[in-house]
């Protein structure tokens, strides 16, 4: 029960973190690029998408990561089982990080061949909600692809014997 509660607690972190992450992000990207007061609609709505994109891959993370909890109990780690299960998760979490950020530049790539060249900035800037909407599905659905992909790249990139992760 104790584990469990600290899994809970581990992912409300992560999760808070990973908004927050994301949220400063997209701020030191584009707040640079735009005069702000007139777009900050498009612009949340193109944070909202970012963040509900980033944790499609983020919900990947439980099933790899409660069957690794379940196997460090019954390998011999000592008392340190608590600190090899939290770096794990963060090298999982980085991993998800990794594959939003190249989720986000082919949903950049599709979008300008599926948007004939329209630029992204330009379309935040101008308050066009349409071609937001565009970028933010093109990226929802790259994410749901990507999402059944993520528990293959965990047991290619930590190896096996060390980090037991079954599905």
């Amino acid at each position: 029960m104790n584990n469990k509660l600290t899994l809970i607690a581990v992912f409300i972190i992560a999760a808070s973190i990973s908004i927050i992450i994301i949220n400063f992000l997209v701020n030191l990207i584009y707040r640079k690029k735009l005069e702000f007061e007139e777009s900050k609609k498009s612009l949340n709505l193109f944070k909202a998408g970012n963040i509900f994109s980033f944790f499609i891959l983020f919900i990947t993370l439980k099933t790899p990561f409660d069957y690794f909890m379940e196997n460090t109990r019954s390998m011999n780690l000592g008392k340190d089982i608590m600190s090899k299960s939290i770096s794990y998760f963060v090298l999982f979490l980085f991993i998800c990080y990794v594959f939003h950020l190249i989720n986000v530049l082919m949903t950049n790539f599709l979008f300008k061949i599926i948007s004939n060249g329209i630029n992204l900035v330009e379309s935040i800037k101008e308050n066009q909600t349409e071609n937001i909407i565009l970028f933010i599905s093109i990226l929802i659905c790259l994410s749901l692809v990507i999402q059944n992909h993520i528990p293959d790249i965990f047991d290619l990139l930590i190896p096996y014997p060390k980090t037991p992760i079954f599905r």
